[in-house]
C-alpha cells in the first residue's frame, strides 16, 4: 500500500496541473514559453509575469460566475483587469464542499475564500491584483479544480 499523499506532494501535483493548464490556455501566437523582457517589469524583481506567457480566451471581467459541478469548475481559465477589485459568484452544484482561492505561481496565497457546501451560493470579494499570472483553485480539490488566472 502506498503512503498517503503529503501536503507537499499534493502541492507539487497542483503545480504540474497549473502549468499544464497555463500551457493549454496559451494562444498559438509564439508567445507561449517566452519570458517578457526586463522592460515589462517595472520593479525588476521576480513577479508572476516573468513566467512563461499565457493568455486566456475568456474576456477580462470584474464579475466572475463560477459553477462547481462534478468536482470541476465550469471554466478552465479566468481573466480579470489589473488594479480593480472583483467578485466571484460561486454556485456549488456539487455533492462536495468547495472554495475559491488564488495563489502566485510561487504558491504565495493572494486570496482564500470560505468553504461552500453543496447547493450553496457565495460571492467572494477579491481585492485588486497586480498584472501577472496566478493560479486559481479549490483548495479541497486542487488537482481537479484549478487553472490559470490572467490579470491584465
Amino acid at each position: 500500500m502506498l503512503p498517503p499523499m503529503t501536503s507537499i506532494a499534493f502541492r507539487r501535483v497542483s503545480i504540474v496541473v497549473a502549468l499544464l493548464a497555463l500551457a493549454a490556455c496559451a494562444k498559438d501566437d509564439n508567445s507561449a514559453g517566452q519570458v517578457p523582457s526586463s522592460s515589462e517589469s517595472a520593479t525588476g524583481s521576480p513577479t508572476p509575469t516573468e513566467s512563461p506567457a499565457a493568455t486566456c480566451d475568456e474576456p477580462s471581467e470584474t464579475k466572475i460566475q463560477l459553477v462547481a459541478k462534478n468536482v470541476h469548475f465550469n471554466v478552465k481559465c479566468l481573466a480579470v483587469p489589473a488594479g480593480e477589485p472583483w467578485t466571484v459568484a460561486l454556485q456549488n452544484k456539487d455533492f462536495a464542499n468547495h472554495n475559491f482561492s488564488i495563489y502566485t505561481l510561487e504558491f504565495a496565497s493572494e486570496f482564500t475564500g470560505d468553504i461552500t457546501y453543496p447547493e450553496e451560493r457565495v460571492t467572494y470579494k477579491v481585492p485588486a491584483l497586480e498584472v501577472g499570472q496566478y493560479l486559481f483553485q479549490c483548495d479541497i480539490h486542487p488537482a481537479d479544480m484549478s487553472g490559470p488566472l490572467i490579470v491584465q
